[in-house]
């Protein structure tokens, strides 16, 4: 408690979106350690004795000497202030290394510098010639360059004049640098190479050998982004956006005509600037053939649009895109009030009148480009099985979520630890993939694994072991494995009672005498008689064998067998340089064991004990009678120092002497050192048998089920399958008096294609307490058609059964309201209300259609039969839809493809992306695929496209795919009056978050159509079913 008090009084809460002053710093932990030094430190005096604290182990935050890409905060890592940092490092030490992390202010945004540039400094000689001398340094973004010169110089041990030079990368030229700038300033990346060239007569020297040819216009297909810290998710959905057609070719100058810049719903314009931008960087790094580009200010305008992506948190790709691209269509909505639109019900009428209905509402409210790109429309028909009612709704969509299928069961694969047989001793080790019940507990785990190799489940142990070789922690029976990622790998060991292999115990000599001394002449000791019951356990001499006060008493055993459990590591020395008491520090290697023993056991029979558990990894030891080829040692969880003893003293571990005639006294969860000899290992130790696992059968036949086929029509057969639910009913109602809800058959079609269309494989799934992540293999097309999935006009897409049924007036069915309930009236709610804005203007109008047929909307348009616009006059019309739906082009073609590689809550997102047309150097249209891992781009075959890590599908009409589609026949061009903004005051401009939430455009609830595949919801446009 008195830690507590003590890191209480300097720390304080970390909030990354107000990180504190510039220049201070924050040192990061691992988090797993700090929430064991928090049960430690906690009232409960229970928590002290079921945790160990183990010095402060920062090697699993770091890939070599860097923070590793892919953590998440209070997941995997804890922030800490200086003050706190020191006061734990020095009560509990630790191997290090330090994570110090400086908050910084680029841009007048403060932020922590999770991730400091790494730069690679070389040097030439006096004569201008490049020596292979390149060493890396971090530091920090915000430095004045000037200052990273000196700290250059000082890496390289320069005290002379130099002229510096740098580039992004080894395919560009040297460039002489602005040495007042800072690293920001001047575009620096990760990897960015300095040249310190040396001179000894400034004047007269000149750059010998280190200019390289600039690659030539065109060079690259692709450029990689840089990953910012765990910003994997926004880089694969950018790649994707990057080579979607028609995209780029809209943000090069027309967007700037478009642009909202007093717009309550979306960014003030910042949001699609700083994606033009992007695009234009991209073009530049294809260009130059620089390769990379740092997306630094994307990502800083779209943590100010929505604070969720501002942070280190790993985030998911489909909700990135789904508020990226809504605040997007905000930035360039031609419409600057939403207006109010009421609609109908269907009534019988027409599919057609009453679908353009549908779209011209919400094309009057999302009157952008990316609205017109990404939006296509589903029919929803909802049918009452009571009276047969029926009432059809088109909404707009533009993500197509697709169910997979799935069972009540996953898959866990651990590893078995026991005591090989004769002539296996190289399965002592085991990995097996058990089937398990999605909301089941470790209990079914032991089952299973029991069930897989013939083991009584009783006697099977689950715990969770650190990196460090030791337990971290047992896992009880009841604790639920919706705890356990995708990627866990725990370890279940086979800790059969003391009593089963007691009678099997030898020593390693070959006569069956027990080992001397026992007594002064081989006589049983009372330690002995006191194991079979026939006398009273003596005193415990040793310190260490004495209950530490607040533990459980030795006579307490939890164990169903009467035993204690305890953990054994492996031990060996090495000598140190540098240290404090003692010259020889302890290091763990090798597997930890478990076992079970009575909680006072004599040495000897200990030592046995242990050494059955061991002996495979010495086969060929020979050892006289009392002779073990290691040392038990009392220690602490991670094996570390002596568990008894003040870390004063510096002890490793305190020894159980075997030939002690006292009983030794154990407590469940305590934990031995075993001491291995330093000739034992190095002449009879078995490394090859002590690190092979042996791979069991079931694993192979997990894999083979997990990566059983899908295709992905039987996906979408699934989406558009008919579904039972509960709504309310119009007519139910009139008959009943009172408000009805009645059981509907509710039915999905696709009525109109639009341009693009993204499918998202719902892998990510929720259910109370437990999360999972599907993997399986879907196969889906390169060319995709929905014609099968079209809804036809007049098609009676319900059978009407006859009503079998009085309406319900059940207060249980009146209470169990479904989501997507059927009202009379249905609306869309805008921002402000009221009619359209009077500053709205007539747009010029695509006349020709794309291939030659008059879309539905366009026909609709023609025939003035639209009842939003009734009222209004031809102009308000003609300018209320736009001509890009189609239900004459339904194939679609892959251009992109978001993989997520990983379990839940964790993994790394990558993206396959198609060449666009007009970046094949020969003219001619490419089709290679390219792998975008982050900054790395490389080449694939369309084969490999096709995985079972697909998340996002981006498919684009035939078409826009062929460039037969242009601008025009998608969406209308700008007013001839109509002026482009500055790009530059939209920049300069402040911009404060919209009460509305986010600054997206968030709306109440549309209750019409709750149940309806597609909603207009909180995502302006991205309505996802």
């Amino acid at each position: 408690l008195e830690e507590r008090r003590v890191v209480d009084w300097f720390n304080s809460k970390f909030d990354p979106e107000r990180p504190g002053e510039v220049g201070d710093t924050w040192y990061l932990l691992p988090a797993r350690w700090w929430q064991l030094w928090c049960e430690f430190t906690g009232p409960h005096a229970k928590s002290r004795r079921s945790v160990t604290l183990s010095p402060i182990d920062n090697a699993s935050l770091v890939d070599h000497t860097s923070l590793r890409i892919g953590l998440n905060h209070r997941v995997d890592y804890e922030v800490v202030t200086a003050g706190a940092w020191r006061a734990l490092q020095a009560w509990y030490g630790g191997p290090g290394p330090a994570l110090p992390r400086e908050v910084i202010e680029v841009e007048g945004r403060r932020e922590l510098e999770m991730y400091p540039l790494r730069l690679k400094v070389t040097r030439t000689d006096e004569k201008g010639n490049v020596l292979l001398l390149d060493k890396v340094m971090e530091v920090s973004r915000a430095k004045v360059f000037s200052d990273v010169k000196e700290s250059a110089c000082a890496l390289h041990g320069i005290s002379g004049p130099v002229v510096v030079y740098h580039r992004s990368c080894l395919k560009v030229e040297w460039e002489e640098v602005d040495e007042s700038k800072t690293l920001h300033d001047l575009g620096f990346i990760d990897g960015h190479w300095i040249l310190l060239q040396m001179v000894s007569n400034m004047q007269t020297a000149t750059l010998s050998g280190t200019r390289s040819p600039r690659a030539g216009r065109g060079a690259l297909v692709a450029v990689g982004l840089q990953n910012l810290g765990n910003t994997c998710y926004m880089n694969a959905s950018l790649q994707c956006l990057l080579h979607t057609p028609l995209l780029s070719r809209y943000f090069t100058v027309e967007y700037r005509f478009d642009l909202s810049t007093n717009g309550s719903w979306g960014m003030g314009g910042k949001l699609a600037v700083a994606f033009a931008e992007l695009l234009a960087d991209v073009e530049s790094a294809k260009a130059n053939g620089t390769g990379v580009v740092a997306p630094r200010a994307f990502r800083r305008t779209i943590g100010d649009f929505q604070p969720q992506f501002a942070g280190w948190r790993q985030q998911d790709a489909q909700e990135f895109l789904s508020v990226f691209l809504a605040g997007l269509s905000e930035d360039v909505n031609r419409t600057r009030n939403k207006p109010y639109v009421e609609l109908k019900d269907s009534e019988g009428r027409p599919d057609e009148v009453v679908a353009q209905e549908f779209w011209s509402a919400h094309c009057r409210r999302e009157r952008s480009a990316i609205a017109a790109l990404f939006s296509s429309q589903f029919k929803s028909v909802l049918r009452c099985k009571v009276c047969g009612h029926e009432n059809a709704s088109f909404d707009p969509f533009s993500f197509m979520p697709i169910p997979l299928p799935q069972h009540d069961y996953r898959w866990i694969t651990c590893s078995v630890v026991s005591i090989p047989k004769a002539g296996a001793l190289d399965e002592h080790m085991m990995q097996v993939c058990a089937r398990v019940p999605k909301t089941g507990t470790v209990s079914d785990l032991l089952q299973a694994v029991a069930g897989l190799l013939g083991l009584p489940p009783a006697e099977l142990v689950a715990a969770e072991v650190a990196q460090g070789g030791y337990i971290f922690r047992r896992m009880e029976h009841r604790n639920a494995l919706a705890s356990l990622s995708d990627d866990a790998r725990p370890m279940v060991f086979h800790a059969m009672p003391f009593a089963h292999f007691a009678p099997q115990l030898a020593p390693p000599a070959c006569d069956e005498q027990p080992p001397a001394p026992r007594g002064a002449d081989g006589a049983t000791t009372a330690a002995d008689v006191a194991m079979e019951g026939a006398a009273e356990e003596p005193e415990v001499a040793q310190a260490w064998m004495t209950p530490v006060a607040g533990s459980p008493a030795a006579s307490s055993v939890p164990d169903d067998f009467g035993e204690v459990v305890v953990y054994l590591v492996h031990r060996r020395l090495r000598k140190v340089e540098r240290y404090f008491l003692n010259p020889y520090k302890s290091e763990l290697f090798g597997t930890p064991a478990l076992m079970r023993v009575p909680a006072s056991i004599s040495p000897a029979k200990l030592y046995e004990a242990v050494f059955r558990h061991v002996w495979h990894f010495v086969p060929d030891h020979e050892s006289s009678p009392g002779g073990w080829p290691f040392v038990l040692s009392s220690v602490n969880g991670d094996g570390s120092a002596c568990s008894h003893c003040s870390w004063r003293r510096g002890c490793l571990g305190c020894e159980v002497p075997s030939a002690d005639s006292a009983p030794v006294t154990l407590r469940d969860g305590d934990t031995l050192g075993i001491d291995w000899d330093a000739m034992v290992l190095e002449k009879e130790y078995k490394v090859k048998i002590a690190n092979h696992v042996h791979t069991h059968e079931s694993v192979e036949l997990a894999q083979i089920e997990r990566k059983s086929l899908e295709r992905l029509k039987q996906c979408l057969d699934s989406l558009v399958k008919e579904e039972e639910l509960t709504a309310y009913c119009r007519e139910c109602t009139k008959v009943a008096g009172e408000y009805t809800e009645a059981t509907h058959v509710k039915a999905l079609r696709v009525w109109a294609c639009g341009p693009l269309l993204v499918l998202q494989l719902k892998r990510f799934h929720s259910q109370g307490a437990t999360s999972y992540k599907l993997h399986n293999l879907v196969k889906f097309p390169m060319t995709l058609d929905l014609n099968e999935y079209l809804a036809r006009e007049g098609e009676q897409v319900v059978p009407n059964r006859s009503a079998t049924a009085a309406p319900s007036t059940d207060p249980a069915s009146l209470v169990a309201a479904a989501a997507g309930a059927q009202p009379s009236r249905m609306a869309l709610y805008g921002g402000s209300g009221g009619d359209p804005p009077p500053d709205v203007v007539a747009e010029e109008e695509a006349e020709a259609d794309v291939v030659g047929v008059e879309s539905a909307a366009k026909m609709m348009r023609r025939n003035g039969d639209c009842s939003c616009c009734q009222g209004e006059g031809a102009e308000a019309k003609a300018e209320a839809v736009f001509n890009s739906l189609s239900r004459d082009l339904t194939t679609y073609q892959l251009y992109g493809v978001v993989n997520h590689i990983g379990g839940m809550g964790s993994g790394h997102y990558t993206a396959f992306v198609r060449g666009n047309a007009e970046a094949s150097e020969s003219g001619a249209p490419s089709h290679k695929w390219l792998c975008c891992d982050d900054d790395r781009v490389h080449e694939i075959s369309e084969e490999d496209v096709v995985t079972a890590n697909a998340y996002l599908l981006f498919y684009a009409r035939s078409d826009v795919a062929s460039n037969k589609a242009q601008w025009r026949d998608i969406f209308p061009a700008h007013a001839p009056e109509a002026t482009a903004v500055d790009t530059e005051k939209v920049k300069k401009s402040t911009w404060a978050r919209s009460p509305h939430g986010g600054g997206s455009s968030v709306g109440p609830p549309d209750v019409g159509r709750g149940a309806s595949a597609g909603q207009l919801g909180g995502n302006g446009f991205c309505g996802v079913m």
